[in-house]
């Protein structure tokens, strides 16, 4: 195993460990998705900072309020992440209600968009996002309604915030999609592959390239006889694409990881699934193995939300590193545009 891939997996087991001694009676799946949220960082969790997060994010929204559901603890993590946490909530406060009054359904997804916005710095920039990111829904919508719902919002706003124009992106959508379809097996359902193909349409690079290089490593998961191809786990397949090593050595690591983390008392099997131990696996070698950068992204924990509400433990966590390793580049020319024409 990779050394530095070893290295997060001590490091998500120790988060792991702090977050269940402090929330026992949260749900498995959501403290594993906060401990990837700090080990991305490369941080321990700080249990105090947290704490005086929460009560930040409780002082300043009703009882009712979506942020005190699924996404609370996710988003006091991401306040501790920060430098300025009372800061980090209020620009989060006022990008959710941008999004509303644009017409974005008010549930976790939205949520999850917002933080996206505030770890990658780009509050300043929310108005101009979301009015691409709302018009690259509704042209969804239009043409795949059946397809397209409120749980796609994570991964829209990550297309929004690609240097490319919305004719191009859903010109992208359309090719990956088709393709994909066309071409390939891949024993998943429709909205899996719309799933991947939005994580893919956000990077740079040839769609049907990028298509068939996710095409060979979903191969070599059943190859190895691996439980992890499930349908709305496909996506999670975008953070792997460009990652310089071959399919074979991207799943053995992955599947190594995966027997690790099963030897360790946080990750048991009464705890975790097999199937959730390969998703946060991919996270790892993902994280690792990639592109350097200190970008965090989100809407990985999309997926996760979806477990909670459909209470189905078979989703991915999906594209967590999808902006760190693929998306930065775009971003940083986005901000460098931006800060030039000032």
């Amino acid at each position: 195993m990779n050394d530095l891939v070893k290295e997060k997996c001590g490091l998500l087991e120790k988060n792991r460990a702090k977050l269940s001694k402090e929330h026992p009676l949260e749900n498995d799946l959501m403290l594993v998705v906060e401990g990837l949220l700090f080990t991305a960082a490369g941080k321990e969790v700080d249990t105090e900072k947290m704490a005086e997060c929460r009560k930040i994010l409780k002082s300043q929204t009703g009882f009712f309020s979506n942020m005190r559901a699924e996404t609370e603890l996710v988003i006091t993590s991401k306040m501790s992440l920060s430098e300025d946490p009372e800061q980090y909530f209020h620009d989060l406060q006022t990008i959710c209600e941008k999004a509303q009054e644009a017409k974005f359904k008010n549930n976790s997804y939205l949520i999850l968009s917002g933080l996206l916005i505030c770890d990658l710095g780009m509050q300043g920039d929310a108005d101009v996002i979301i009015a691409k990111a709302k018009e690259i829904m509704d042209r969804m919508e239009q043409e795949h309604p059946i397809l397209t719902s409120s749980g796609d919002t994570s991964y829209v706003m990550l297309l929004a915030l690609s240097y490319k124009d919305v004719d191009t992106i859903l010109k992208d959508l359309e090719e990956g999609y088709e393709y994909l379809k066309s071409t390939y097996k891949m024993g998943v359902d429709s909205n899996a592959i719309q799933g991947l193909c939005e994580v893919l349409a956000v990077t740079y690079g040839d769609m049907k390239s990028k298509c068939d290089r996710a095409a060979r490593i979903s191969a070599e998961f059943k190859k190895r006889k691996s439980s992890y191809n499930e349908d709305q786990a496909f996506s999670a397949l975008g953070a792997l694409v460009d990652i310089d090593l071959s399919p074979e050595e991207i799943v053995t690591e992955i599947i190594e990881v995966a027997d690790y983390l099963k030897e360790k008392k946080v990750f048991t099997d009464k705890d975790i699934s097999n199937k959730q131990r390969l998703m946060y696996s991919i996270f790892l070698v993902a994280d690792a193995c990639g592109k350097d950068t200190d970008v965090i992204s989100n809407p990985v924990i999309s997926n996760t939300i979806s477990i909670l509400t459909t209470r189905k433990v078979i989703q991915a966590i999906s594209v967590a590193v999808q902006i760190a390793l693929n998306v930065a580049p775009a971003v940083t020319e986005v901000v460098s545009s931006n800060t030039s024409g000032k």
